[in-house]
């Protein structure tokens, strides 16, 4: 059977080499390749959201993704997760949210949802996309945000340790408020096995792994 692969469209460099080792681990036998462009952060740092260049530059990738014989695409990205519904329509493979699947179990999951961020770019698209998924699924909700760019100047310097102990006390602090907590970056999600889960009893949600297992189901149907 010709081996499947999975491209990958990323707006930070900070994100590949965990989500490599996640594929590598879950779905070894799948080749991804990269294509990053961190422009499109600095423009949404800018601008605040999404306008047609952003978009223009994820459907751009997306296209490229299927030229160079990709069966599947994923954005590693929740910042520009609402690309991905004009991006699907200039192309004829998958394109999945890295955030869907993490969203609809934050929604099923509780009442109360607390979104925690490092970047001020991911806030509005996550909260957005949880309201969306909300109102479809006819349930009601509460959302929390929580924004720790502190973390993220520290993640970038260089300072691993920095950033989780930011992280891991403001999660023990939130879990105190909300139901479930949502891990809006896929940056965090190298957190989890530090949460002390004996003192923090609710669910905390990452999106890679939850995403790539989606994957694994997708290429075994196709």
């Amino acid at each position: 059977m010709m081996k499947k692969t999975v491209a990958l469209i990323h707006t930070t460099r900070i994100v590949i080499e965990p989500i490599h080792k996640l594929f590598t681990k879950i779905i070894p036998e799948v080749k991804t390749i990269n294509l990053l462009d961190e422009g499109i952060l600095e423009i949404l740092f800018k601008k605040g959201y999404i306008d047609s260049q952003v978009n223009r530059k994820v459907c751009n990738l997306a296209i490229s993704a299927e030229e160079t014989g990709a069966d599947l695409i994923m954005l590693t990205c929740s910042s520009i997760s609402p690309c991905a519904d004009i991006a699907c329509k200039m192309i004829n493979i998958p394109l999945l949210k890295i955030d869907e699947v993490m969203v609809n179990n934050a929604v099923n999951l509780g009442k109360v949802i607390g979104v925690l961020a490092t970047s001020k770019t991911t806030l509005q698209p996550t909260t957005t996309f949880i309201k969306n998924v909300a109102k479809e699924k006819n349930k009601d909700i509460f959302i929390k945000t929580y924004l720790c760019e502190e973390a993220l100047k520290a993640l970038l310097a260089g300072e691993n340790d920095e950033h989780d102990k930011i992280i891991l006390k403001k999660i023990s602090e939130i879990s105190k408020e909300v139901d479930v907590i949502v891990l809006a970056q896929a940056s965090l999600e190298r957190l989890l096995p530090k949460i002390d889960k004996k003192a923090i009893k609710i669910d905390i949600l990452s999106s890679p792994r939850m995403a790539i297992d989606n994957v694994k189901k997708i290429l075994e149907t196709k």
